[in-house]
């Protein structure tokens, strides 16, 4: 498996099919992570950022905002959102949840890991950090169900704090 700086512990989480990340970037997460059976999407908001996706593999690269998803109801067996809740204020992470969950399939899952406390400082640092109980609430409210913590891998040491969850929907 390819080198990501977060990874759950168990490679099983991001099975389910069709699959949509979230804020998909450059696309590397989603490829390291996943094998190429099956759908995968990725969603972000910047075109840059599609394009590098497109030229890393990733065959299905869409623009759109987490926030109001540009997809069917019930489309997606799994829902991944690598490092994007601490990006997102409690306004913003209220819709992408709703979002998420409007998009999951019965018995799908969202699986979604972010800083639970500030990084290291600087320009890039997440501006929204938070602890997962908070999180938990959140997801639960927006619907899911079966909400539990998932141990994560750390590629990097000293890693910030990072937690992550699994949930059904």
């Amino acid at each position: 498996m390819a080198w990501t700086f977060v990874r759950p512990v168990d490679p099983s989480a991001l099975d389910g099919r069709p699959l949509l990340d979230l804020g998909t970037g450059d696309a590397q997460t989603l490829l390291a992570l996943t094998t190429s059976q099956g759908l995968r999407v990725g969603m972000d908001r910047s075109s840059d950022a599609l394009r590098a996706a497109r030229r890393s593999g990733l065959e299905i690269a869409v623009a759109g905002s987490a926030g109001s998803l540009p997809f069917t109801s019930g489309a997606f067996g799994t829902v991944l959102a690598a490092d994007v809740f601490h990006h997102a204020d409690d306004e913003a992470l209220v819709a992408i949840l709703a979002e998420s969950r409007r998009v999951a399939a019965s018995g799908g899952r969202l699986i979604a890991w972010w800083y639970a406390a500030p990084g290291r400082g600087g320009p890039g640092d997440p501006r929204f950090p938070r602890p997962y109980a908070d999180v938990a609430v959140l997801v639960q409210a927006a619907g899911y169900s079966r909400v539990t913590q998932i141990e994560l891998e750390l590629g990097l040491e000293p890693s910030p704090p990072t937690v992550g969850l699994r949930a059904g929907a």
